[in-house]
C-alpha cells in the first residue's frame, strides 16, 4: 500500500504520453478513456497517500510532474490535431514553466532540500480540475460531434481565467521565496 499512490503517478505520466500518440492518430475515443483514467488516478493517489499517511517526497514531486506531463500532452496534441489554438497551448505550458520554475527555487532555497513548506494551494487544484473538464469536453465534441462552440468557448474562457487567475497567487509566493 506505501508505495501504490506513487505507482498510480507513475501510471498517469504514462498515460500522458499515450494521450499524445492516440490524439495524433485519431483515436478520440481512446483519448477520451484515457482521460477519465488519468483523472481517476490523480484523485485516487492523494486519496490514499492522505488516507493511509504515505506522502512521500517522491509523492509530492511526481504527482504534480504527472499532471504537467499529462497536459503538455494533451494540449499539445489537441493543437496539432487544430482543436484548440497555439495561444491557449502556449498560455499553459508557460504557468506549467512558472509553477516547475517556482517548485525548483524552492527546493533550491529550502535548507532542508524539501520543498514541504510549498504544497499546492486550493486554486491550483480547483484549476487542474477545471483544465481536465475542458479537454474532456473538446474530447467529447470531437468523439461524437456535437460541437457547440458557446459552451465550448465558454469552457475555453473560464479554463483561461482561472489558468491566468490561479498563477498569480504563486508567482506571489516565488518571488517572496526569493526575497529571503
Amino acid at each position: 500500500m506505501h508505495q501504490l499512490p506513487n505507482l498510480l503517478s507513475i501510471f498517469r505520466v504514462l498515460l500522458g504520453f499515450s494521450t499524445f500518440y492516440t490524439l495524433r492518430n485519431g483515436f478520440f475515443n481512446t483519448t477520451l478513456y484515457i482521460v477519465i483514467v488519468a483523472i481517476l488516478t490523480d484523485f485516487l493517489d492523494g486519496y490514499l497517500a492522505r488516507k493511509y499517511d504515505v506522502t512521500s517526497t517522491f509523492g509530492k514531486v511526481i504527482d504534480p510532474l504527472a499532471d504537467k506531463i499529462c497536459f503538455v500532452c494533451l494540449f499539445s496534441g489537441l493543437y496539432l490535431i487544430g482543436s484548440i489554438p497555439l495561444s491557449v497551448v502556449v498560455l499553459f505550458v508557460m504557468r506549467d514553466v512558472i509553477m516547475v520554475l517556482g517548485w525548483l527555487t524552492s527546493y533550491v532555497k529550502d535548507k532542508a532540500g524539501t520543498p514541504n513548506n510549498l504544497g499546492p494551494l486550493m486554486i491550483g487544484k480547483i484549476n487542474t480540475t477545471i483544465q481536465f473538464l475542458y479537454i474532456s469536453f473538446v474530447l467529447i465534441n470531437r468523439t461524437f460531434n456535437i460541437a457547440d462552440s458557446f459552451i465550448e468557448q465558454t469552457f475555453l474562457f473560464g479554463t483561461l481565467f482561472l489558468t491566468i487567475t490561479s498563477t498569480v497567487p504563486y508567482i506571489i509566493r516565488y518571488a517572496k521565496l526569493l526575497k529571503r
